[in-house]
Formats: structure tokens, sequence, C-alpha cells
């Protein structure tokens, strides 16, 4: 098949959207991540090792990812880094300092270019449209572009 990365006819590899490691602490305390559906005739199914799809990229344009699933996984999934901010005595909002924002950026770029490309009903309303190109070529510099392109926020809720 041909791999979305490389454009190469290569054998593909079952590649994550979002990276496996973000559902590890899952795992963890013997829960399972569930894809719940309101589509009538799609019933809830267990993904413990998150959303993958098998038809988008060859080994070496998955193993381009390692760095930056790394790195995000790392800072945004160990609490210990996080600093809370409180206004008043209410807690407003976290700080993460020391963060490498570009790499963190790519990684943001590449979830979503991956959940652009994939074919999984999970991520079907994700269409880059025109910057599907772009957050690729980014990509593959690794590099995380302008400030305005692909500008994000990130929200932690604490409240399940």
């Amino acid at each position: 098949m041909i791999c979305k990365g490389c454009n190469k006819d290569k054998k593909l590899v079952r590649a994550h959207i979002i990276p496996e490691s973000f559902f590890r602490d899952l795992r963890a305390n013997e829960n399972t991540l569930k894809l719940v559906s309101n589509v009538k005739g799609i019933h809830t199914k267990k993904a413990p090792i998150g959303i993958y799809d098998p038809e988008i990229l060859c080994r070496e344009c998955e193993d381009r990812f390692q760095k930056s699933d790394d790195y995000a996984a790392k800072t945004l999934i160990d609490c210990s880094t996080h600093e809370e901010l409180k206004q008043y005595g209410r807690k407003v909002g976290y700080r993460i300092n020391g963060v490498n924002n570009d790499l963190l950026k790519i990684f943001v770029i590449s979830v979503l270019w991956r959940a652009s490309v994939s074919k999984q009903t999970f991520f079907k309303e994700v269409n880059l449209c025109a910057l599907e190109e772009k957050a690729k070529k980014l990509i593959w510099d690794q590099s995380s572009g302008n400030k305005h392109d692909f500008s994000f926020v990130l929200a932690k809720f604490d409240d399940t």
C-alpha cells in the first residue's frame, strides 16, 4: 500500500493517531479506554491502546513521530511538572515551565495531520483540507513554522 508519509509503496504499520503512551495510565489502573458512539448501529468497543490506523504509514515514516510523541508524553502526562496557578485562592490553571514550544507544537501538528489522513471513523471530522500538505511539510522538516501556523491552546480538566 502507499504510505501517506513518503508516498512509496511499502508495508504499512499500525500507526497510532494519538500516541499509545497517552493511554498507559488508563491501563495501569485496570481501566480500558472505551469508544462510545451516538450513531445507531455502532456499539461501544474497547480500545486499550488507543486508536491506530494500519493504512497510513510505513515503519520509517511512523518513526519520524517518535521524538515529538515522547516529548509530549513526558511533558503533558507527568503532572509533577505542572504548577497550579491560583487567583483569589481558587485554581484557575496550570503552568509547565521549561517547555520546548517548538517540539510540542510539532507534536500537535503531527496529531492533527495523522487524524486528518486517517480513515478511522473516530477522526472523520478532522480534515485539514488545503493545510494537510503544509502540516506534513512542517512535520517532515521538524519545523513548528511561524506563530500563525497551527496556533493552539492546551486545556487540562481535573473533573472526570
